[in-house]
């Protein structure tokens, strides 16, 4: 059966081309005079193909060496100067003096901030582990986890408590209005009309 298979696969091109080439094709090109080659390109051939593929790794082994080893040699070190050393601190610069100073802080711990993860289950993305991604365990609940979340969808309903999934809100211009007035207002002038949002700690 592999004898059979392999005839069919070194066969196949010719097997079509009988069946799909017109017949004036197929006897001009059973009229042709098959080509000529000289004693010296036949016996030097195995050497010009050899020189070719000598020829072909070394332009290979120098674009690799000019091009593309400089090239992650330069993101190798970007990454370095951002994820390696001395990662916890802070640092700010002296408005009088022009001195840059910089002090120790408690180590970051991994993991999505809670509006992040707030976000995520307010829009209830499809997460999956693929394409080299590994989402943790809070990411995965946060995308399933419905309306059971801290923040709120607006605008929120009249004698209830609670919110409405956002995949199921209407649109409304006057809470438009409001998400728009919470990031560009001041807390100062925000404490003057915003109401308190959180009806579930009544």
């Amino acid at each position: 059966l592999n004898a059979m298979a392999l005839v069919f696969v070194l066969d196949l091109d010719e097997l079509l081309f009988e069946v799909l080439s017109p017949k004036r094709a197929a006897s001009l090109l059973m009229n042709l005079e098959p080509l000529r080659v000289s004693e010296s390109t036949a016996c030097c051939g195995g050497l010009a193909s050899l020189l070719k593929l000598l020829a072909v790794c070394g332009l290979v082994a120098t674009v690799n060496s000019f091009l593309l080893d400089p090239f992650f040699g330069r993101i190798g070190q970007a990454q370095d100067i951002l994820c390696s050393g001395e990662l916890d601190f802070v640092v700010a610069v002296h408005p009088v003096m022009g001195t840059t100073v910089a002090t120790r802080t408690t180590s970051f711990q991994s993991g999505m901030p809670d509006a992040q993860l707030t976000v995520i289950e307010l829009a209830q993305p499809s997460l999956r582990a693929q394409h080299g991604w590994k989402p943790s365990v809070d990411q995965l609940e946060a995308s399933v986890a419905g309306v059971n979340h801290s923040g709120k969808v607006l605008p929120l309903p009249l004698g209830g408590t609670g919110s409405v999934p956002l995949r199921e809100d209407n649109i409304s211009e006057g809470a438009f209005r409001r998400i728009q007035a919470l990031t560009s207002t001041s807390v100062l002038e925000l404490t003057k009309y915003e109401v308190c949002l959180d009806r579930d700690a009544a």
